[in-house]
């Protein structure tokens, strides 16, 4: 942490919960490495020199921008109160556009997203054990909860309805997933790169479990881990610099459903979401005020989160 007495007094004096405290914490050395460039506290810096700094250590969601910068602005504040040598106005009067770190974590829409899918897997016709990669994220954009995922049976999905189903719930697959689901149903074995003896042809195991591989049952940290892997070659051989998680997968598919809607002249279903969204925390029969505080808070996030979705990609 540069300034470490500064910043730790500034912690002692302002945070009221240990919470608060190791969120400062992990902002303040998130800094550090463009204060060590300046030689010099983040608080004497202008707004123009603060700019690079804003744009990588705030996220893209509207939430943690809100969160990150009240801080920040709240150790400018108090380093101007205390007469801190050179302290000045530029945290308080930066903005921050992250439409540009936006498009490189999230995706327009369908189309876009198989192309991010090429980049990172082997294409479909070779038939390797990507096409499980590929489905999951897949599964990510119709809008699956991650947890599911690996309890999905080939029978969920029908490609005629173009349709995976998953308790009460029925999702809408694009045109663009059906090669990759279309083989994941059909094949019992895939390409496998062996380091000894080239490409061989591996079963996978015996049952209904959509995304099962060669052995044991598929597990989501063995998916995130794929995927993960896949997308930082991907960026080290200079094929794409966007990488995306699941949740940002998801996020896109959602933003694009709205998108489509909202094109058609349907309403956005903001409410329906935020609703939707707290019920699942469960809190709606233990305090009805506090579950509409929540609702509204992620209404609002759920609807500022789509207006900068809509800025990056010029919508």
């Amino acid at each position: 942490m540069y300034n470490e007495a500064l910043k730790q007094r500034f912690i002692q004096e302002n945070a009221g919960s240990n919470k608060t405290q190791r969120n400062l914490v992990t902002l303040f050395n998130s800094v550090e490495k463009y204060e060590q460039d300046w030689d010099a506290d983040c608080c004497t810096k202008t707004a123009e020199e603060l700019q690079p700094m804003l744009n990588d250590v705030i996220g893209i969601r509207s939430n943690s921008q809100t969160v990150t910068l009240s801080f920040l602005r709240s150790y400018a504040r108090w380093c101007i109160q205390n007469h801190i040598p050179g302290a000045c106005a530029g945290l308080l009067e930066a903005s921050v556009d992250n439409s540009g770190k936006l498009r490189l974590q999230m995706v327009q829409g369908p189309l876009q997203f198989q192309q991010y899918l090429n980049t990172i897997f082997a294409p479909e016709e070779d038939e390797t054990i990507d096409l499980i990669y590929r489905c999951y994220l897949w599964c990510a954009f119709i809008g699956l909860e991650e947890e599911a995922v690996p309890e999905l049976r080939t029978q969920d999905v029908d490609l005629n309805a173009m349709t995976v189903s998953y308790g009460e719930k029925v999702y809408y697959l694009f045109k663009e997933a059906v090669p990759a689901f279309q083989k994941v149903l059909e094949l019992d074995s895939f390409d496998y790169s062996h380091k000894n003896y080239g490409t061989i042809r591996r079963a996978r195991n015996e049952g209904d479990m959509l995304l099962r591989g060669y052995k044991g049952e598929t597990k989501i940290r063995t998916l995130r881990a794929a995927v993960t892997a896949a997308g930082a070659a991907a960026v080290k051989d200079s094929k794409t610099q966007r990488r995306l998680t699941y949740d940002k997968a998801k996020l896109s598919g959602l933003f694009y459903r709205i998108y489509e809607r909202e094109c058609n002249g349907a309403e956005p279903g903001f409410d329906r979401l935020a609703s939707e969204w707290v019920s699942s925390k469960q809190v709606e029969d233990a305090d009805p005020n506090k579950y509409r505080i929540m609702r509204n808070k992620k209404k609002r996030e759920l609807e500022n989160d789509y207006a900068n979705w809509k800025h990056a990609f010029m919508l």
